[in-house]
């Protein structure tokens, strides 16, 4: 790996500034632990804004690789509690984490982007990712497999030898 200095980990509790139209972040903390005090502790104690409404706040996991730019590689960094991030695919990152459909069911949310282009994200359910898989395995062994040519043999009268056809994807000769 070709880290210039290692990779950082900080916690933070950002509040949606309606006014700005975007979260602004807060002081960064060490532990998901704290986040969730510090969160519970905000909206227990300053709820709304000053005009009554109601003051949105999310939880967000910052990670920071310190890539040396030199070095021509593509990355693959493990996150904490699961999960994995390739970065540097054609000046985009992509993320693999451990998440829950909004019914419960286990799932993966893939998340693709730059700090250039934007984000987007998908939940995938884990049922689903697993046929999506096992389709994709049985379209590579059909295309790994060699060719198996296609015989047809036309019935004619029995005084006569059948007509057999072979298409393309045979090796030498077959005889009827």
């Amino acid at each position: 790996m070709h880290d210039a200095h290692p990779p950082r980990v900080r916690w933070h509790v950002e509040t949606y500034d309606d006014l700005a139209d975007c979260w602004s972040g807060g002081l960064p903390l060490t532990n998901r632990q704290d986040a969730i005090r510090k969160r519970t502790h905000l909206d227990e104690t300053r709820p709304k804004w000053k005009n009554g409404a109601p003051v949105q706040r999310r939880i967000v996991l910052e990670t920071t690789a310190f890539e040396d730019l030199d070095a021509d590689v593509t990355h693959c960094l493990p996150f904490p509690k699961g999960g994995f991030i390739i970065t540097g695919v054609g000046g985009q990152d992509f993320a693999a984490l451990p998440d829950t459909t909004p019914d419960g069911r286990p799932a993966i949310r893939f998340c693709v982007g730059s700090h250039e282009s934007g984000h987007a994200d998908v939940v995938l359910p884990l049922d689903l990712l697993e046929e999506v898989i096992a389709g994709q395995r049985a379209v590579a062994r059909q295309q790994a497999a060699p060719a198996r040519p296609t015989v047809v043999i036309h019935d004619k009268p029995a005084d006569e030898p059948p007509i057999v056809v072979v298409r393309p994807g045979t090796e030498g000769w077959i005889r009827a």
